[in-house]
């Protein structure tokens, strides 16, 4: 599904300008890069496409290594431009986390407190796995980071990709200079607390101040797609996941932070498409017609959320198999199991000790 959202042409520029640096000439990759008349934007999978082709013509392995490397505020649009004119990097990284529906589609990243490092990730239930987008992205994180403050060292805790890991990974160890793990049940880069205060070097209040007043005013008037309402219908449930992930008793694993909407009053047990069409505020009967152009059922959704955040707490370790089982709605760890077997052809048990 993500892969028919759209991304800006901002982000898509960064392609661009690599090509040219690099005396690249690949009419091709530019070519899939072709806009629709009327929008300034491309699909994920027009993107995805572009990466691979380029990857292919210049014969450059982690091609979303060198392009996030080569990452400006430019190639953000006003995003990027609000976001140097941040404070420190806390407040940067509020702003990309606000408006990150004026870059691309889809539930942008989630945030949590992990000890005394701070985790953005990514989950597969919200978005897919693609190696070099995923490259791009979390290098081109680092790069604007280390523009910001100034500081050409400044390197994550850690960094988790979901790709398997290549035979060679000396590149990534050069530019992250941070642990890195792969095969990773979602896509992540962690940070300690404390570098969320580092000043910025290019701090500009007054023009901060104008800046997001218009980003907020863009985001306002952004129209609300079928495939918007389906992003939302993910993320309410996997809100009403983290909600009874907080309540239960004997978690200890780090819980899912709330997204922008309202916290579900929902226990997993509610998760109908009744109920949530309610929470959405629209008609069941609008919500059945939504979902059905896109040929998606909500019972499909839900077992998809269910499978990629049964494997985040497995993967994670904090949580016994029993509280997974309750976590996710189910009454009994039996029917857990069952379903966990089905979707991976393992039981919980097995997938857990493999690590």
């Amino acid at each position: 599904m993500l892969a028919q959202q759209t991304i800006s042409a901002d982000v898509t520029g960064l392609l661009t300008a690599f090509m040219q640096d690099r005396n690249i000439y690949a009419p091709k990759v530019l070519q899939v890069l072709t806009f629709e008349k009327g929008k300034t934007a491309v699909t994920y999978q027009q993107w995805w496409d572009a990466l691979a082709l380029l990857r292919e013509i210049s014969n450059i392995e982690h091609i979303g290594l060198e392009l996030g490397k080569c990452f400006t505020p430019e190639y953000s649009g006003i995003v990027g431009y609000l976001s140097l004119s941040a404070v420190n990097l806390k407040e940067a990284a509020t702003y990309f986390e606000h408006f990150h529906q004026l870059l691309a589609g889809g539930s942008g990243a989630k945030i949590e407190r992990r000890g005394d490092t701070i985790c953005c990730q990514w989950l597969p239930a919200y978005c897919s796995a693609n190696k070099d987008s995923d490259e791009t992205l979390i290098s081109a994180l680092v790069s604007f980071a280390r523009l910001v403050t100034g500081n050409n060292t400044l390197s994550p805790s850690k960094i988790g990709f979901m790709h398997h890991q290549p035979p060679n990974i000396s590149q990534y160890n050069d530019f992250f200079c941070c642990e890195i793990a792969f095969d990773c049940s979602a896509l992540f880069i962690e940070v300690p607390i404390a570098l969320g205060d580092t000043l910025s070097t290019t701090s500009n209040p007054t023009l901060g101040a104008i800046l997001q007043q218009q980003a907020q005013s863009m985001l306002d008037v952004l129209p609300t797609s079928s495939s918007d309402l389906i992003a939302n219908v993910r993320q309410c449930i996997i809100d009403t996941f983290s909600v009874s992930t907080l309540s239960t008793p004997t978690s200890s694993a780090p819980t899912l932070p709330a997204s922008t909407l309202q916290p579900p009053a929902l226990s997993p047990l509610e998760l109908t498409q009744d109920k949530v069409a309610i929470y959405l505020g629209i008609s069941s009967r609008t919500l059945h017609r939504k979902l059905a152009e896109k040929n998606i059922r909500f019972s499909t959704l839900l077992q998809e959320v269910r499978y990629q955040l049964a494997k985040q707490y497995l993967d994670e370790g904090g949580l016994s198999i029993s509280t997974v089982a309750h976590t996710l709605g189910y009454s009994e760890q039996s029917a857990f199991t069952r379903a966990f077997k089905n979707w991976s052809g393992m039981t919980p048990i097995t997938y857990a000790k493999r690590l």
